[in-house]
Formats: structure tokens, C-alpha cells, sequence
């Protein structure tokens, strides 16, 4: 059993929407206790007046209030553009890491082209130019595990003296969010990110980072 503010507390952190919300002094505390009641009952194991839960929100939102905001400012210095991009996934063993080592080389990739690789815990990612699927593919000589074309790389960069901040990336997300942008790949670099999307959704995607251009 825990004490009826300290569910209210473990809830709405859980709920970035009301949280960034009640930071801003927009979430309607009758409303949200509405809401969240049961979740309370159910966390202290007894049942709860809708008024108590209403009195825990208002001594969060105090605390809340005092912190950083959840959405910090953002000043992106530059926008980036690369067309034509594709990534393609194999499965993460001892032969295809070998087969990484050489595989730049062995495509002949140009210094100029986009190529990078990352290797997770069971795949392994390659985001390049269109021009070298062919050849990448032929060089594994299995089938890739996925592969999606007609892409495009947005690299955003950022102002180094924000670049640290808590939650800036939660920040470009949430603005590609918004305009249901799918992010096909992600790839950093700070202060640089790079997000891969496809191709049909350039525009949007330029448009929802253009408000924080300095």
C-alpha cells in the first residue's frame, strides 16, 4: 500500500501529455482525477475520494512547476538534405561482422556518399546511397532481413551549447510526431541527427523542424 500522493506522483510522471501540461498550468486537475481514480485505488490497495486526488495533483504540480521545462528550447543551426537513400538490415552474427569490415571497400564507396553503419544487439543496419544496394546485397550473399528505398536524410544540426540538454531529442520527435512522420532510421552524431524518412515525407518533415531554425 502507498500513500495516495505518492501514486498521483508515480501516474502522472508516467504521462508525458499531462505532464507537460500541468507544467504549463493547462491540465485541468477535476478532469485528470476523473480520470486517474482508479489507477490511484488500484495502486493503494483502498478506495480514494476524487478531492484527495485533486489535493496530491496540486502539490505535484508545485514541484513540476520549479523543474526544467519537459520541452526545452531548441536551436537548430542547419538542415541538411541528402536524397536517395536506402538501408538494409542483416542479421547480427560473426560472419556478416566480418563482412562489414569490407564491405566500403569492397563496394567502393566514394568519400562523398552517405554511408553508415550500426550494429545492434541482433541486427545490423546499413544506411547508404541507392547506387550501392546491388552491391551490398551481393557482398552478404543472404537474404537481408529487411530493405527500404526511396528514402531521404534530414541531418539536423544543433546548437552545441543546447546539444547536451535533457530531452532535445524527445523534442525533434515530437514535432515529426505530430505530422506522422514514420522514422525509418535514426543516426547520431552530436551535435548532428540524422533521421531517415521516406522521401514522400520530406516536406512535412523540413516544415516541422523550420520553427526552430535560429
Amino acid at each position: 500500500m502507498i500513500k495516495i500522493s505518492d501514486a498521483v506522483r508515480e501516474i502522472i510522471y508516467q504521462d508525458i501529455v499531462a505532464l507537460q501540461a500541468l507544467q504549463q498550468n493547462l491540465l485541468n486537475l477535476s478532469s485528470y482525477a476523473d480520470k486517474i481514480l482508479k489507477k490511484v485505488e488500484a495502486k493503494g490497495l483502498k478506495d480514494v475520494k476524487k478531492g484527495s486526488v485533486v489535493a496530491a495533483l496540486s502539490r505535484v504540480a508545485v514541484d513540476i512547476r520549479r523543474a526544467p521545462q519537459y520541452v526545452p528550447r531548441l536551436v537548430i543551426e542547419s538542415i541538411i538534405i541528402k536524397l536517395g537513400l536506402c538501408t538494409v538490415a542483416f542479421r547480427n552474427n560473426a560472419k556478416n561482422i566480418e563482412l562489414i569490415r569490407k564491405v566500403k571497400e569492397q563496394c567502393n564507396v566514394a568519400e562523398s556518399s552517405f554511408f553508415t553503419v550500426t550494429i545492434g544487439v541482433n541486427e545490423i543496419s546499413i544506411v547508404a546511397d541507392e547506387e550501392y544496394l546491388d552491391s551490398i546485397v551481393n557482398l552478404f550473399s543472404v537474404k537481408p532481413k529487411s530493405i527500404f528505398t526511396h528514402l531521404v536524410g534530414l541531418t539536423v544540426t544543433v546548437n552545441p551549447k543546447v546539444a547536451a540538454n535533457p530531452n532535445m531529442v524527445h523534442t525533434m520527435h515530437s514535432a515529426l510526431a505530430v505530422k506522422r512522420i514514420n522514422i525509418v532510421e535514426m543516426i547520431s552524431a552530436r551535435p548532428e541527427l540524422t533521421f531517415v524518412i521516406e522521401k514522400k515525407q520530406m516536406k512535412p518533415a523540413i516544415e516541422a523542424f523550420q520553427g526552430f531554425m535560429k
